[in-house]
């Protein structure tokens, strides 16, 4: 049974990021193709100078399809059913005041296994963003195979059109798939919780069916 999902977006303020990340090594160590299984990072951040204190706040240290959030996000999340993740602890400081906050990181790469390759249509993108036309997958390993023969760096490959498996878990509420595509998909049912709990920092657009 196909599910509806909205895209999820972060919200561009003026003042972007919100945050200056004051624990740079850890939080580069953070990636999107693993979980931590060893001590976590513990990472820590300043409110920048008239920048909006939101429940999502915008940060360019670690992956971008990592969260800065609030203890009423984490709830929320906690509540959901989310692909693989984790939550650090995460600081924000202020002028006089340090907030308590959490960073969302998600990993699970073999959610990519979930898409019907013969059914989706890819594009070959040069530097991820000049696209070079249409482009046959057959796998996640065949496109490895094509970017092991990139030499500088510049072969990507991205969705126009996705379809998914039919034992795709459409039970989850928030999920990516990369490296294909950037998005981040969320339930109608996550979509609602948040935006009743009045959660700042993100926005919805572009429904699409699974």
């Amino acid at each position: 049974m196909e599910k509806k999902y909205y895209i999820l977006q972060k919200e561009a303020y003026s003042i972007y990021p919100q945050v200056d990340c004051l624990s740079v090594f850890q939080a580069q160590q953070i990636s999107s193709w693993k979980i931590f299984s060893g001590i976590k990072p513990k990472l820590s951040f300043r409110l920048k100078k008239k920048a909006k204190f939101t429940d999502v706040l915008s940060s360019t240290a670690g992956p971008f399809t990592d969260f800065l959030i609030s203890s009423k996000v984490k709830e929320i999340i906690d509540s959901s059913h989310v692909m693989q993740h984790q939550f650090f602890e995460a600081s924000i400081k202020t002028n006089d005041q340090e907030y308590e906050y959490y960073w969302l990181h998600l990993s699970q790469p073999n959610l990519v296994d979930a898409l019907n390759y013969e059914e989706s249509e890819f594009y070959q993108t040069e530097w991820e963003f000049l696209n070079k036309g249409p482009i046959k997958i057959k796998s996640y390993e065949h496109y490895m195979e094509l970017k092991a023969k990139d030499e500088d760096g510049s072969f990507g490959v991205s969705l126009n059109k996705i379809v998914l498996k039919e034992n795709f878990d459409r039970s989850l509420d928030l999920f990516f798939l990369l490296p294909f595509d950037f998005n981040i998909y969320v339930s109608e049912g996550l979509k609602d919780k948040l935006e009743s709990s009045g959660v700042t920092g993100i926005s919805f657009s572009n429904s699409i069916t699974f």
